[in-house]
């Protein structure tokens, strides 16, 4: 492990095929916990399988852009250990975040186990009954130390 803690996430990547032994090294979620994992459209589908992988059992925030996310992604996300999640549009696409496919209910949930929530949209793709079932959860019990909802709609 500790050679390997020298490697960065790319390597890691490749050691990881080279036999069994590294293979189990590898997946040691100590040498992943700093992992940057990025969300996007390319890799939504693939979230719940990701969020399953022992080396990233420890992962404590997520970066999501241009994605449309479901209950059974928002449902992944509640269930892992991630304690920080930032939603965004990213520099080189023109769409944002979409989570109005997630139930109220999930999504106030998720988010209020979260310490940081940050959603930064300008075309918020958020719905007026999860942005109100999300202050209707905060008012009895969250773990959020940080909300922040940035947008230029009118909510």
């Amino acid at each position: 492990v500790k050679i390997f803690e020298h490697l960065d996430y790319e390597g890691l990547a490749n050691v990881i095929v080279v036999c069994k032994r590294w293979w189990e090294v590898a997946e040691d979620p100590v040498l992943w916990r700093g992992f940057r994992l990025v969300v996007n459209d390319g890799n939504v589908g693939n979230l719940n399988r990701i969020l399953g992988m022992r080396r990233l059992s420890n992962i404590k925030e997520a970066f999501l852009e241009n994605c449309a996310l479901k209950n059974t992604q928002m449902l992944a996300l509640n269930k892992s250990n991630i304690v920080k999640i930032k939603m965004s549009k990213s520099d080189s696409f023109d769409f944002d975040c979409d989570i109005t496919k997630v139930s109220a209910n999930l999504f106030a949930e998720a988010v209020n186990n979260l310490e940081t929530f940050e959603f930064y949209n300008w075309d918020i793709t958020m719905t007026q009954s999860q942005l109100t079932q999300l202050f209707v959860k905060m008012s009895k019990g969250t773990k959020l130390k940080k909300l922040e909802i940035l947008n230029d709609q009118n909510l």
